[in-house]
């Protein structure tokens, strides 16, 4: 039961990752408005997570045993998907995409990223790719979905409490080209996720493999009817 809240809060944490526009306009409100305006502002696009969350967990729900059947293509696929997008942020040369704003209320700062994150639609896929890596499918019971949700939002704000901290006491010494350093060590910590993931396939593979040239073995591994 705990375990799906610990994935939720683990959800949270990969989607609260500041690498994208709006979690750089995050940063900037926290640089140039002080601490409490840039925590408003991730707030918004929390909840946006949450949203997208609950709207994954439904449709999984509904597809769970596909999803099971398949589960090592998955894999596969979360593997290469994480490893080529980081990896192609890490080696080309990029320059922060800037998001327009002007000084306004905490109204405003949450508004603003909770309207960008709902129209970022690959937050749905992103979602999905996520519990599909974290096996959430397997864990999952209707009536203990709740904590998975919860965990959500608690694992964003958790990072962004601890984002807004640090630039807020280094907000002297951060600029575009430290802001660049963050995302890309960021894509780095991605990058070596995929590469998990792709270990983990792997595995699966090798034992498969290995089951079904063993069939004698595999019968000591099937489930026993009592």
């Amino acid at each position: 039961m705990y375990r799906l809240f610990l994935k939720g809060i683990v959800t949270g944490l990969a989607l609260s990752i500041p690498f994208g526009p709006v979690g750089i306009f995050c940063m900037e409100k926290t640089l140039s408005e002080g601490r409490m305006k840039g925590l408003v502002s991730a707030f918004g696009m929390i909840t946006t997570d949450l949203f997208y969350t609950s709207l994954v967990l439904f449709f999984m729900d509904q597809v769970n045993a596909w999803i099971i059947r398949y589960e090592l293509y998955f894999k596969i696929l979360i593997g290469f998907l994480l490893v080529w997008i980081s990896l192609d942020k890490l080696i080309r040369k990029k320059e922060l995409k800037h998001l327009k704003y002007v000084p306004g209320s905490y109204l405003k700062n949450y508004t603003t990223t909770f309207v960008l994150g709902m129209g970022n639609l690959s937050s749905f896929f992103t979602v999905w790719l996520i519990f599909s890596a974290l096996r959430v499918y397997v864990d999952i019971e209707l009536q203990y979905s709740f904590l998975l949700i919860m965990g959500v939002p608690v694992g964003g704000v958790a990072e962004w409490l601890l984002v807004t901290f640090f630039l807020t006491h280094f907000k002297k010494t951060i600029n575009d080209a430290v802001l660049l350093k963050i995302t890309k060590c960021m894509n780095a910590v991605i990058f070596v996720f995929g590469l998990f993931i792709l270990g983990m396939a792997a595995k699966q593979f090798v034992c498969l493999r290995f089951l079904a040239k063993h069939p004698r073995v595999a019968v000591l591994f099937a489930p026993r009817r009592m």
